[in-house]
């Protein structure tokens, strides 16, 4: 009779700093990066924290009370022949017994394929890959507070009608119409998150940095 394998800790958030056993592994406020992944040398410079981490995410931070791990697939081969291999099912797997939420970061032009559709049915968080702190800072404002939950998804309350660009630190009513007026869908302008000016103003996509910079510390 063979022995149960036993399941892994999870990671926890203990003073806004990542913890696995209670040993710390992302100081708070930084975004832990696998150092060993070429492919990621860029992300979030200046305010990352780069080991090897247990269960190997590509990355992991904390966002209020929740752990959130992230898989990056920077490139439409690294996307397609994870999924192929059952690589990305094997890995969100991982990361769904050892965090609290699990986000798949995609090649941004890949927005519509059926597998993150998929992905967002099963309750995994798909995310466009970009290097800037800023862009995850942006995710991390949402995923942070239970409010930002609830407003990101109010879309389902057909009284008010509301996108994921509810939950950014910053974006009012107003600014998320303008926003989805020039962009189309909340997915695509997530994905020019650096081009806000284009569509807001310069100073009003200053604001919304500025914003997303005091929630995240």
């Amino acid at each position: 009779m063979s022995t149960p394998t036993a399941s892994p800790p999870r990671y926890r958030v203990i003073d806004g700093a990542v913890c696995y056993a209670d040993s710390l592994v992302v100081p708070a406020g930084k975004y832990g990066v696998d150092v060993t992944d070429p492919g990621l040398k860029e992300v979030c410079a200046g305010k990352d924290w780069r080991m090897v981490f247990p269960g190997r995410p590509d990355m992991l931070f904390a966002a209020g009370s929740s752990v959130v791990w992230v898989e990056c697939k920077t490139n439409d081969n690294d996307f397609f022949g994870s999924v192929i291999s059952k690589r990305l099912a094997r890995e969100v797997r991982t990361g769904l017994s050892m965090a609290d939420i699990v986000v798949v970061a995609y090649p941004p032009r890949l927005c519509t394929d059926n597998e993150l559709v998929r992905l967002q049915c099963l309750g995994i968080v798909v995310y466009p890959f970009y290097n800037s702190a800023l862009h995850w800072e942006i995710l991390r404002g949402v995923l942070s507070s239970t409010s930002n939950m609830r407003r990101a998804i109010a879309g389902t309350d057909y009284r008010k009608p509301r996108t994921a660009l509810s939950g950014v630190p910053g974006v009012g009513a107003k600014t998320e119409a303008k926003l989805l007026a020039h962009y189309g869908t909340a997915h695509t302008a997530l994905a020019h998150y650096l081009e806000w000016g284009n569509a807001l103003g310069s100073k009003k996509a200053f604001r919304i940095e500025q914003a997303c910079h005091a929630q995240t510390g």
